[in-house]
């Protein structure tokens, strides 16, 4: 049993060097993204592909993002933040990649012929690259599961993959 603790303590001090390594993110970070809402269904296509902002402010934990999307004669505007409760490093060296998990929360307003809102809870899990830092690039899947339609015609649950691939600037 000492062994077995042991073997679990240089372990965990071993991989605990792997994981400090890091970029500073908690500071202030802006950048761009695009994205795409896979599964849903509301007056822009499931809010169609987007253009975002996506930033995160020193003082708070979230990261944020502001997207942006029109089609035919609607404008969507989507809002999203996620706390990014797991971050781990995969790999160090010329290029660093890491991964995040966390809990977030969205909403998708739909603006034309008809109002659409969809809001609800998501789990994205990101891969980051950092080629040059400060700057990150980044992939973000994330399962959204919500209520739909709202001053539509109303749907629970909407189940979809919200999908975010852009690039960011940590200061």
């Amino acid at each position: 049993m000492k062994r077995l603790i042991l073997v679990l303590a240089l372990a965990a001090v071993a991989l605990t060097g792997v994981f400090a390594k890091s970029v500073k993110t908690d500071g202030l970070a802006l950048g761009v993204e695009w994205g795409g809402n896979y599964g849903f269904v509301n007056g822009l296509g499931a809010f169609g592909n987007n253009a975002a902002i996506t930033f995160k402010l020193p003082s708070l934990p979230p990261m944020f993002g502001v997207s942006m999307a029109v089609g035919g004669s609607a404008l969507g505007v989507g809002l999203t933040a996620d706390w990014w409760s797991y971050r781990a490093a995969l790999a160090t060296g010329s290029i660093d990649v890491f991964m995040y998990v966390g809990p977030g929360i969205y909403a998708n307003l739909v603006l034309g012929s008809s109002f659409n809102l969809d809001a609800g809870l998501r789990i994205p899990v990101g891969f980051q690259f950092y080629v040059l830092q400060p700057l990150e690039l980044f992939i973000e899947p994330a399962l959204a599961i919500g209520v739909g339609g709202i001053g539509n015609s109303l749907r629970i649950p909407t189940v979809g993959i919200q999908l975010q691939v852009g690039a960011r600037f940590w200061f």
